[in-house]
């Protein structure tokens, strides 16, 4: 589930619909990769936050034997939130930033205040000792060197450990577009 309408939704076609696996089946699926040897989980959505009490249960458990990771787009992270996720064994969170300038990513997001959202859930985790980094869906059209510059020192500002991009796909909102950075 999520609340925002990103550009770049994959999830789309099937985003707020009813939850298709329990807690219990998470954590079934969970144990079983980590039989398998994953020593590293990355949680994601819509938005993972929706889930908050499955988020924490399934992190505590996956933690004691992998990294364990979120990516989230900040919104209703609190920092008692983030300090309950830190307890929970989380290493870090990768939260989603698909501009630098404040306008341009809540148009991206869909959603006025978003950007203040990323900015006040770094802060949390900083302060909570989750490492930051920041998820980046970088369109042909914005990947300028002015752009790619001015994101690299907000990542910074953010405190940001390193960047994360996640290729545009023709799926969701994007489904019957060329947006994708490959074929440039």
């Amino acid at each position: 589930r999520c609340a925002l309408k990103c550009e770049h939704c994959v999830e789309w076609d099937v985003l707020n619909r009813a939850e298709a696996l329990s807690a219990a089946d998470l954590h079934e699926i969970a144990r079983r990769l980590q039989q398998r040897g994953v020593a590293q989980f990355f949680f994601s959505g819509g938005e993972p936050l929706a889930r908050f009490a499955d988020l924490l249960s399934l992190a505590a458990a996956a933690s004691v034997e992998a990294d364990v990771w979120m990516l989230t787009s900040g919104l209703g992270l609190t920092a008692d939130k983030a300090r309950r996720l830190r307890a929970a064994g989380v290493t870090g969170l990768s939260l989603s930033l698909d501009h630098w300038e404040r306008s341009a990513h809540d148009r991206f997001r869909g959603q006025r205040g978003s950007f203040d959202a990323v900015e006040r859930a770094a802060g949390h985790a900083r302060d909570a000792g989750l490492l930051v980094a920041l998820s980046l869906c970088p369109t042909r059209s914005f990947v300028t060197p002015e752009n790619l510059d001015r994101y690299a020192e907000r990542a910074s500002e953010f405190g940001a450990s390193f960047i994360q991009l996640l290729e545009p796909k023709a799926v969701g909102h994007y489904a019957g577009q060329d947006v994708a950075l490959s074929s440039a």
